[in-house]
């Protein structure tokens, strides 16, 4: 029973498997057949490529292991139907070929089931471009949007030449040139402008025979040649480049920008130095230039070192000077030269370019109108002069020099106070020792005619340390200060009851007796310096201390037993003064006569009787005139 079953299993096992062959292949004997719909479909992206492709035949062929199963089917648009194609399972594979008939794109499904009927045999085929063979890039760069502030410009316009190199822009190739069937006449696969393409502003670049390539990214370096040497000035920015074999590769609408010259589609690898200043040399002021500047920082460390070159340009010949700068590393923030053999006050434009190894930025004018020396046409004084000043003080003077860009600013001073000559110091400071009239006379030292001239009035200085010498005294007073330097003389000015009311000359002496002084008031004194020249005179100096002198108190003692005319005018005499306006005096008579006793008294021509007791005083008062007195007996 058991091996019954087993042969049962194995002829049905064999049975199945006949007719899974006969469902895998037409040649198996079933002429069932079903209609077949491909639609070939190529995919573009955006790079440099073929750009819009347009096959001009596509093929379709079915295959079965390698073995072809149905005559190739062509069509003009990739899109097939195909009727009476055996059931069965099968490799399709579609092909394009451009007008030459190069096979240029091939896709293929590798197991697609025909099913009976004709629903659901339908299929797309994503065609790809054949990477066997060789291919060609061919771009066409422009430069019509160039602005002369790019050194492109400089190398179409200055060295009348311009090239370009394609070289890998990443990955282990980065700087590679694309090696391929090149122009033999730039075996370095430079390919540089015609003078036909410096007047259309645009040249083709066309590399050939190139190794069919996916997804690479590429730039372009422009070139220029500088005394026979290729110098890499700048490079477009990165695009991605495929290269399909048979077919030549343009860049699409994407990418087309990239080779439109421009600012912002170029690396710059110099740019120029920046704070450009030019200033006649202190050593050779007719025929030099001193140059400074601010080296550029924005370009790459391996552009290091670099040198600067500077040339001075004649405004009216076009005559140029040129010099080159020391090399400069990366360190160095700035730079500077001296430009020698120019002429003097001729004008020029200082022009700057930036050079290495690498290439070079664009020649440049930074600096207009420059001269190697500025002549002086005229000078003044800077200084705001006081209308005048005081011995002891100073002034330091200084010039403006006109035009303030003239290149010799330095100019002397010379200073006179009547026939006496003075020197300035180092800075110009001047002091003034003496009174006098200063006269002040700047002048140029690059142009002696240019002078400008000020007179400075000095007064005296005023007297110091006045005062009144002792105790004052209806006698007088005496006012003493020290001397001024170079005074002629002296004015003692007296304030009464703080009113000035006089004035005395001392003359030259530094002291002086007012005997002038009544009782009764306040007094002070200042002095005044002179000179001849009253101009020059000093202001009054502080005053002295106020005295104040006392009214008058005169005693008379009468004898004791007689009287003693002599004696009492003796006395009389000895206390006499001068009484003014207002003034007044009190006399006091004293006697030791006990009995009543009476005096009488003539003052000024008026009679007066006094009646005198023992001890008693008797005031009398007269005002406005002096008093003269005299004794009559009773």
């Amino acid at each position: 029973m058991i091996k019954r079953n087993i042969g049962s299993a194995i002829a049905i096992l064999s049975a199945l498997c006949i007719m899974l062959f006969a469902s895998c292949s037409p040649s198996a004997g079933i002429s069932e057949t079903a209609t077949l719909s491909v639609d070939a479909v190529s995919v573009s992206t955006s790079t440099v490529i073929p750009g819009t492709l347009q096959p001009e035949k596509y093929t379709l062929q079915l295959f079965q292991g390698d073995t072809v199963r149905i005559d190739p089917v062509e069509s003009t648009t990739g899109i097939f139907t195909v009727a009476d194609v055996p059931i069965g399972t099968y490799r399709i594979k579609v092909t394009a070929k451009n007008s030459e008939g190069d096979d240029i794109l091939t896709g293929e499904n590798e197991r697609f089931t025909v099913k009976p009927g004709n629903e659901n045999n339908s299929v797309t085929i994503i065609l790809d471009y054949i990477l066997s063979g060789k291919g060609v890039l061919s771009v066409d760069i422009k430069w019509d949007g160039l602005t002369e502030n790019n050194q492109v410009y400089a190398a179409i316009n200055d060295y009348k030449n311009l090239g370009f190199r394609a070289v890998y822009a990443e990955g282990e190739n980065k700087g590679k040139p694309i090696n391929g069937v090149n122009n033999p006449e730039s075996p370095d696969y430079i390919i540089w402008a015609s003078s036909n393409d410096f007047s259309a502003k645009k040249m083709n670049y066309t590399v050939e025979g190139l190794e069919p390539t996916e997804g690479t990214s590429i730039v372009f370096q422009i070139y220029t040649k500088i005394d026979g040497s290729n110098q890499l000035i700048a490079e477009t920015f990165p695009t991605v480049m495929q290269i399909y074999a048979n077919l030549t590769s343009v860049p699409d609408g994407n990418e087309l920008q990239n080779f439109s010259l421009d600012e912002d589609h170029i690396i710059s690898y110099l740019e120029n130095v920046s704070n450009a200043n030019a200033v006649p040399s202190a050593t050779d002021a007719s025929t030099s230039l001193d140059i400074t500047w601010t080296n550029p920082t924005t370009y790459s460390e391996s552009n290091y070192p670099i040198t600067v070159k500077v040339t001075a340009i004649d405004t009216e010949t076009g005559a140029k000077i040129s010099k080159t700068s020391n090399e400069y590393g990366k360190d160095d923030a700035s730079g500077s030269l001296t430009l020698t053999g120019l002429t003097a006050n001729q004008l020029y434009n200082i022009s700057f370019q930036v050079l290495s190894s690498e290439g070079f930025s664009k020649d440049t004018i930074l600096l207009n109108g420059i001269r190697p020396k500025v002549n002086v046409t005229g000078i003044e004084f800077a200084n705001t002069f006081a209308k005048s000043y005081i011995m002891g003080e100073s002034v330091t003077i200084k010039a403006n020099i006109i035009p303030d860009t003239a290149t010799i600013k330095d100019y002397t001073i010379s200073v006179a106070n009547g026939d006496d000559g003075i020197t300035p110091s180092e800075n110009g400071n001047i002091e003034f020792k003496t009174s006098g009239t200063y006269t002040i006379t700047i002048a140029s030292k690059d142009n002696p005619s240019a002078t400008a001239t000020k007179d400075i009035k000095v007064h005296l200085a005023a007297p110091s340390n006045v005062h009144i010498d002792g105790t004052p005294s209806e006698a007088g007073a005496t006012i003493e200060w020290n001397p001024v330097e170079s005074a002629e003389g002296y004015k003692v000015i007296r304030s009464k009851d703080g009113t000035e009311d006089t004035s005395f000359d001392a003359k030259t002496a530094v002291t002086y007796t007012d005997t002038s002084i009544a009782s009764g008031h306040t007094y002070s004194y200042a002095v005044i310096a002179y000179r001849t020249d009253s101009s020059l005179n000093s202001d009054k100096s502080e005053s002295t201390q106020e005295i104040n002198v006392t009214n008058a108190d005169i005693s008379i003692q009468l004898p004791d037993n007689e009287v003693d005319f002599k004696n009492v005018l003796s006395q009389l005499s000895e206390q006499s003064l001068t009484l003014g306006k207002n003034e007044s005096i009190t006399i006091t008579i004293l006697s030791e006569i006990k009995e009543k006793a009476t005096y009488s008294w003539v003052l000024n021509g008026n009679f007066i009787v006094g009646k005198l007791r023992k001890k008693k005083k008797k005031r009398m008062k007269r005002k406005n005139k002096p008093i003269n007195f005299k004794t009559r007996h009773p």
